[in-house]
Order: structure tokens, then sequence, then C-alpha cells
């Protein structure tokens, strides 16, 4: 049952001494204050870090055709290349432990200028040929309608998903451009959708809001093969190796177009994982580096408050004496001591967290009126987290002044002046 009467001598004892107090919480108001603001200041960068690459598959293999730079099997160096859907659904045949879905894309580039024309609005823009699974590797925002399905690859048909930037050059604002008809490249197409990037910092071979977007089956018929070039995509397996994957690939390649084996520049790999691992790394480097400020100042802040209790147990000398003549157990001296220690290491660092949240709010408010993605914060678990550790703390600085408490016997408590 809660006692208000110990408690309220508790809260006596605790404010008997108010500067004294005061000035001793403060280092563990402020070891709180500066992990918050540490903590929710590190989220915000690794999230920004992050959303450098939003939208890219986590474990992925993007793979592009080069130039040959060795003679090999009688071919001459400085070869150009390429290679086809065909080629990556080989591949996956091949690896299928390690390959979960593929996409591929072609890419037109037209020199007629206004490629693409709605009326008498039009402007110059790349044209490309994808397949559905696309938006499941690099997985575009759609803004409006729907990305090309299966359906429209195994029929061929003439529509077409349009960047959000196409989408203002072609119509005004209040047109709804799903089901409306646009010339790309002097041939009809049907809009079935816009979209654009999640993020405009990490394009693979397009930007996607200054793209039309056609079925790759639609994009080979109406394109010589000599008119474009490509890049496969592949999404790993969670158990997959991404280097030796790499190596699969690239010898897979090399061995089916005569490719010299030792030849680096006739076919470039971008590994999406390693970026992520990259980033993954930084976080957890800056977790570490603000859990080692924030718990040092705290770990300062909880040896002021032991040496502060331990000041309070040698003045109340007389008091414990007394409360050890009538009876009270060393169980009651520690448990007023520890309560006393975790009170006060609690209200300041409350108070620290409620400050830190407070300012960490009032940056991303501004923040939020500008250009700049980083928002700091923290998670509703690190709060509760924090918290935890400040009864930790507390019931740690207590230890030492309770112990000496319990020491103190009744008639010389009671003899001292």
């Amino acid at each position: 049952m809660f006692d208000l009467d110990y408690w309220q001598e508790v809260w006596h004892t605790i404010v008997s001494n108010k500067k004294r107090n005061i000035l001793t919480a403060f280092c563990v108001f402020w070891g709180m204050f500066m992990l918050v603001i540490l903590a929710g200041c590190g989220f915000g960068l690794q999230k920004q870090m992050l959303s450098q690459v939003d939208g890219l598959t986590t474990k992925g293999a993007f793979i592009f055709p080069g130039t040959t730079s060795e003679p090999y099997k009688g071919y001459k160096s400085g070869r150009h290349w390429k290679f086809n859907y065909k080629d990556c659904q080989d591949i996956a045949a091949t690896f299928s432990k390690d390959i979960t879905d593929i996409s591929f894309m072609t890419v037109a580039f037209s020199g007629e200028d206004k490629n693409v024309v709605r009326g008498v609005k039009g402007a110059t823009f790349d044209v490309a040929g994808t397949t559905p699974n696309y938006a499941t590797i690099n997985q575009p925002r759609i803004l409006k309608g729907r990305f090309i399905n299966k359906i429209d690859l195994e029929e061929r048909r003439k529509v077409c998903v349009i960047g959000k930037e196409i989408e203002n050059v072609l119509f005004d604002i209040d047109e709804n451009p799903i089901g409306q008809t646009i010339r790309v490249n002097g041939i009809y197409f049907e809009v079935i959708g816009v979209c654009e990037a999640l993020t405009e910092n990490m394009n693979i071979m397009i930007s996607l809001k200054k793209a039309v977007l056609m079925p790759l089956s639609t994009m080979q018929a109406l394109y010589d093969d000599n008119y474009y070039w490509s890049s496969g995509m592949f999404n790993l397996s969670k158990t997959a190796d991404t280097k030796q994957v790499e190596e699969n690939i690239k010898q897979f390649l090399y061995s089916r177009y005569d490719i010299s084996p030792t030849d680096a520049s006739a076919l470039f790999l971008f590994n999406t994982s390693l970026i992520f691992n990259q980033f993954n790394s930084l976080g957890v480097g800056l977790n570490i580096l603000v859990w080692l400020v924030g718990l040092g100042t705290l770990l300062a802040g909880m040896i002021g408050v032991s040496n502060i209790m331990l000041i309070t147990v040698r003045e109340r000398t007389q008091e414990i004496g007394i409360r050890r003549a009538l009876g009270a157990t060393p169980a009651t001296i520690i448990r007023q001591i520890l309560c006393e220690s975790v009170t006060l290491t609690l209200m300041a660092g409350i108070i620290g967290l409620m400050l830190g949240i407070w300012i960490l709010n009032l940056i991303g408010t501004v923040i939020s009126n500008s250009e700049v993605a980083f928002q700091p914060q923290i998670s509703f678990n690190l709060s509760i987290l924090a918290l935890f550790i400040l009864i930790i703390c507390g019931l740690l600085a207590g230890l030492l002044p309770a112990r000496k408490a319990i020491q103190i016997k009744a008639i010389e408590a009671l003899q001292e002046e």
C-alpha cells in the first residue's frame, strides 16, 4: 500500500538541502539531456543517410555491360557487347538458390527534339522498357494509376508510366493523365500511371521523374537492338554470399559472350548491400559513441549523488541512531536511503529527458520548414530504457551510503554531538 507519510519524509529530506541537491542533480540532468539529444540526432542522421537510397532493394545486384579491354578468342579489345532479358532469366535459373527475383531495363535515347509530345506540348525525355518486377527491386513511388503488369508485358501493349515531371509538362494541374494518349518517339501510348523515385539521390540508369516507362516487350518490338543500352537487376536471397553471386554472374556472362575471365572493364556490377552495410556500420558507430558519452555523463552524476548521500548520512547520524534504538531494522534504513537516492536521480533524469525531447521536437519543427530531410527523434522504447537506466543509477548511487548507514550503532550515534 502507498505510504504517503513515508514519501513525504523522503521529499522533506531531499528539499532540506535544496542548493546542494540541485547542484548534484544537475549532473544527472545533464547526462540524460545529452543522451537524448545525441541519440535523437544520431537516429535522425542515420535515417537521413538511409533516405538517400530509399526505394532500392537492400540486397540486390545491378549489372551493366561495358567495353572489353582484353583480346579474347579472336575478338579484339574495345568490343561493345550487350546482354538481354533471356540472359537474366538464365542466370536466375542457374543460380536459383541465391537469386529470388529479376528485372531488366533498356533505355533508348532519341536524337529528336521533344520526343515526348501531347498536342502542342512536348519535351525531350528518356524512354525505357522494363518488366513488372522492376517495382519490387527499384521500388518507385506510384503517384497515380498503376505500374506495368504481366499482361502488359505478354501482350506487348502500347501503354506507359510517365514521370512526375513529364506530367507537369504535358498536362494541366487539374487534368488526370490516366487514360490519356501521348506520342513517344512518334508512336502513341496510353498513360496508365505516374511515378517518381522515392529519392532522386540514387538513380539507376534513368531519373524516374523524367522518364517514360513501357513494357520491355513493347520496347523490343519498336526499337532496333542497336538503339538501346541495358541493365540487369537481381534481388538476392538473405543467405546469398553477395561477392560469390557477383562472381558467378560475371563468369556466366563472360563465358556466354566470349569475354576474357580477367577482363575488369567488360562488366560493371553495383551491389546495394555494400551501401546498406556501410550505413548500418556507421549507425552502429554513432550509437556506440552516443551511449559512451551519455552513460559516461550519467556515471559522473551517479557518483555525485552517491557522494552527497554519504554526506547526508553523516549529517543524520543521530537521526539514524534514534531509528535504530526505536527498533528500525537494517532493511528499513537501507530502503530509506535507496528511496532518497532513486527519487533524486529520477527527478533530475526525467527533467533532462523531457527537455531533451522538447528540444528535438523544436529542431524537427524548424527543419521541417526547410528542404533538409534531417528529423531528430527518439523512440518510445529508448525513453523507457532511459528511465530504467535512471532507476539502476539511483540504486547504485545509494548502495554505499546505505551500507554506511546500517553500520552506525545506536549507542555511538546517540553520544555524538
